[in-house]
């Protein structure tokens, strides 16, 4: 399995990302070790994730919300209808695909050595 994920940085961005392993991945963000934004803003948390069968999937679904602003972003987060009404009033950049969402915060215990 893959997931795609929306997380949380220290400098209250929202990092879009690509993994196999959820745990793994939010450890290597916690320290710095993870994507380029998150070496210069860790993250603290997962927002958002989906679970998709390939890679592949998961990538197309991370470019598509890659393209989103952070108000379509948030409100995919938050899960409560919105998302239908700024997905209507902005230009229609999304691939089509099917999506398997995962409601509420995720937040990973930090991994001690």
């Amino acid at each position: 399995m893959y997931y795609l994920y929306l997380a949380f940085c220290e400098d209250n961005s929202i990092y879009t990302g690509v993994t196999n392993n959820l745990n793994r991945r939010l450890t290597e963000h916690r320290t710095k070790s993870g994507g380029w934004h998150t070496k210069l803003h860790p993250a603290t948390k997962f927002l958002h994730t989906e679970e998709f069968k390939t890679k592949k999937e998961a990538m197309r679904r991370e470019k598509q919300l890659k393209g989103w602003t952070r108000v379509k972003k948030e409100a995919l987060i938050k899960g409560d209808g919105i998302i239908k009404e700024v997905i209507n009033s902005e230009p229609r950049r999304e691939i089509p695909g099917p999506v398997v969402m995962c409601g509420g915060l995720i937040d990973l215990p930090a991994q001690h050595s």
